[in-house]
């Protein structure tokens, strides 16, 4: 009588302990999976960019930039493009009379329809725009010293790609100097090396 009910148990262990193995087995390669999908994301290169005008910021090394050379007017006009993304990112550094981000985003009239919510970037005061005309483009505008920086992204519909990307830049912004070089793009500034004899 007794020997019915080993055996009984003896294969019930077996199962259950067969069962845990699998389930164990099964799950190890999914969690496997989504820890090297994460250190892929984490592991994306990221290049510094460090800009005359006075500030610098973080961004995918992988993208392609034009730094507008021929661009005579503003202190910075640099634009990231992607060979796998379509849409592109422009980042500029223009003088405003405008004395603040507020004021900017109520009299500039092509802000008209934007959504705007506060923020900041590099640490002062900032907003964070979306523009729907005349084509869909985020925005993070801040000012400083009677400068407007400002960070746009025009991402295509459905890719959210151009929207991480502002994220990296705006959240790694950093205002560099105070007394950054803000002569016009065509003049050359040259900083001064004291000479020992």
């Amino acid at each position: 009588m007794k020997k019915p009910i080993v055996v009984i148990l003896s294969i019930s262990i077996v199962c259950i302990g067969a069962i845990g193995a699998y389930m164990f087995w099964k799950q190890k390669p999914a969690a496997s999976s989504t820890q090297t999908q994460t250190q892929n994301q984490t592991a994306e290169e990221l290049a510094v960019w460090e800009d005359q005008a006075g500030f610098s910021f973080k961004y995918p090394k992988e993208l392609s930039f034009d730094k507008h050379d021929e661009d005579q007017e503003n202190y910075a006009h640099i634009e990231f493009t992607s060979a796998t993304h379509s849409g592109r990112l422009i980042i500029w550094a223009k003088d405003t009379t405008y004395p603040d981000v507020a004021i900017w985003v109520t009299k500039d009239k092509t802000l008209i329809d934007a959504v705007a919510v506060d923020t900041t970037l590099g640490g002062v005061p900032a907003k964070k725009l979306v523009i729907t005309t005349p084509s869909k483009k985020l925005t993070t505008g801040a000012i400083s010293d009677q400068i407007l920086f400002t960070v746009e992204a025009e991402p295509i519909e459905g890719d959210t790609y151009w929207t991480t990307v502002l994220d990296t830049i705006t959240s790694s912004f950093a205002f560099t100097s105070t007394n950054a070089d803000t002569s016009a793009p065509s003049e050359a500034s040259y900083d001064e090396e004291e000479v020992v004899e």
